[in-house]
């Protein structure tokens, strides 16, 4: 994140893009959050001693669905930055 924020504030990087790298920054930290919730669910005492430790599937589903959504930012970005909508084509 260091060298991003450098970059941006030196104006090598346009402040929208700026804007969305900043975004998956933070969603890259919200899935870390996601990933901790998800595994402490699997770190509680099971109620015997043969009971094999397992993370709940909601939460499970959760840390995959946005690891779906970052992947799919990154992406998008990317291609934005390969394939930028010149100017004749936004809309009015």
């Amino acid at each position: 994140a260091i060298p991003c924020t450098y970059f941006a504030v030196r104006g090598y990087i346009q402040r929208p893009l700026a804007g969305r790298i900043g975004l998956l920054f933070t969603l890259g930290g919200c899935q870390g959050l996601v990933g901790w919730w998800m595994v402490k669910s699997g770190l509680e005492q099971p109620k015997n001693e043969y009971a094999v430790p397992r993370v709940s599937p909601y939460r499970l589903a959760t840390h995959l669905t946005s690891a779906f959504v970052i992947y799919s930012g990154m992406l998008w970005t990317t291609l934005s930055v390969l394939n930028p909508v010149s100017a004749a084509m936004e809309p009015q």
